[in-house]
């Protein structure tokens, strides 16, 4: 196996990219907080809504990691499931 290190602008590219996708995820995440709390009137079941699609999502996001690192496809219903859930 051989490794290669990442240029300054690669590494730039993925801190902007990864602070990003935070700074999204925790938009979405407080708007489905919210729109759920309206809906079921209970912050507790709200959090467990909330909880329950962003660890879904990261389950699915990190089988995905996993086998494109491993060389291997994702299947079908993970590529799926990362578009539905959220």
């Amino acid at each position: 196996m051989t490794t290669r290190t990442l240029t300054k602008g690669q590494r730039s590219v993925l801190i902007v990219a990864a602070v990003l996708m935070v700074a999204v995820g925790i938009v979405g995440a407080a708007g489905t907080y919210s729109n759920a709390v309206s809906e079921f009137h209970r912050k507790a079941t709200a959090a467990g809504v909330v909880a329950a699609g962003e660890g879904l999502t990261l389950i699915l996001a990190m089988v995905m990691l996993g086998r494109t690192m491993l060389g291997q496809s994702s299947p079908a219903v993970v590529r799926l499931g990362m578009w539905l859930p959220p």
